[in-house]
């Protein structure tokens, strides 16, 4: 804990040696990539937050609050269109438009709340393996998989609303996982520095990929037409794996901030975004040889952690509000009243 303590404040102190050495863009200034943020949406309310998903097609933006629940948004009005009910204590969101459904992991009822994506009303709930986090949706076997935090994972069928198996991985905790679309699910396991890969058919662990740099991978994001795994370690690394060659590290790259939390891929720009608690996103490009760079560090907000991407306009939107005290290992930090917003960080 003590280590975590000295790496947290060495790099909150680059940060700043960096910011006055002119490195940095202030947060109202375009750097390198001309991304920054270009819209405030104050949203207010009370609780913590977690994941972002986006509907491209209704252009809505699920919001997995704690307090309220499952909060939609939308994000061309930039109004709140609509909340589902019991679905308080939500972490994380898939979406299924083929079956016009969504759901939403409740980790405190190890519970998977289904419910319509045009009404927004419940339509079903699925006991599934403990403290799930995050979920994702596979288009390939058309199940939703729920990642449980203790090593659980719970396939769910949209159609019929209930649950169609599960695998409890060797690990004692989950974080972040992916689809391809071509029949595989890969899976953090946090604990283990490692990646899982599991055929979404079968329901069985077909391999796990090591890791080298990244220690505590937690977010996770892919490129499904090239085969790269973009996974992010809490201790300062972004790794890229290669899918079609067994996982293979194609580059260990520096996430400029600490405790990333989510990472998203743009197949449009081929650029790659992590967020990072202590108000940087770390951008990154692919070259014309295949090789991965940094290309920018964007200002945003402390505890502005968790983002998702509009593939129209190529915009990252990002929520949070304002935290109190922090202390590492000792405090976690609790959301301000009414400060809750969403952040647009667009290109200019």
């Amino acid at each position: 804990m003590k280590k975590s303590i000295h790496f947290a404040r060495l790099l909150t102190l680059v940060l700043m040696i960096c910011l006055f050495a002119g490195l940095f863009q202030v947060a109202s200034a375009a750097g390198p990539t001309g991304y920054r943020i270009t819209k405030t949406t104050l949203l207010g309310g009370e609780g913590t937050w977690d994941y972002l998903t986006f509907n491209n097609n209704t252009r809505q933006l699920f919001i997995a609050r704690r307090g309220p629940g499952v909060t939609v948004f939308n994000v061309d009005t930039q109004k709140v269109v609509g909340i589902v009910d019991d679905t308080k204590g939500v972490s994380g969101i898939a979406l299924a438009p083929e079956f016009n459904r969504g759901f939403a992991t409740i980790s405190d009822d190890s519970a998977v709340k289904i419910f319509d994506l045009t009404t927004l009303a419940p339509v079903g709930t699925v006991s599934v393996g403990a403290d799930p986090d995050c979920i994702v949706y596979d288009p390939a076997s058309k199940l939703a998989f729920s990642i449980g935090g203790k090593g659980t994972i719970t396939a769910i069928d949209p159609a019929s609303g209930t649950a169609v198996g599960s695998i409890t991985l060797p690990a004692k905790k989950l974080e972040f996982a992916q689809a391809d679309g071509k029949g595989h699910l890969y899976v953090n396991m946090n604990d283990q520095a490692k990646v899982a890969v599991i055929d979404t058919n079968t329901l069985e662990l077909t391999a796990t990929w090591s890791l080298y740099r990244a220690k505590l991978n937690t977010p996770m994001a892919i490129d499904t037409e090239k085969g790269r795994l973009f996974v992010g370690g809490r201790n300062g690394y972004l790794t890229v794996l290669d899918t079609n060659n067994n996982g293979k590290i194609l580059a260990e790259l520096p996430i400029l901030g600490y405790n990333c939390d989510s990472i998203v891929y743009d197949p449009g720009t081929k650029m790659i975004f992590v967020a990072n608690m202590n108000a940087v996103m770390t951008v990154y490009k692919e070259t014309k040889e295949g090789n991965y760079v940094v290309a920018d560090n964007v200002f945003t907000k402390d505890w502005v952690k968790t983002m998702a991407l509009d593939p129209k306009t190529h915009s990252i939107y990002l929520a949070g509000g304002q935290t109190g005290e922090y202390i590492p290992g000792k405090v976690w930090p609790k959301l301000i009243p009414d400060t809750f917003s969403v952040f647009t960080v667009s290109r200019q």
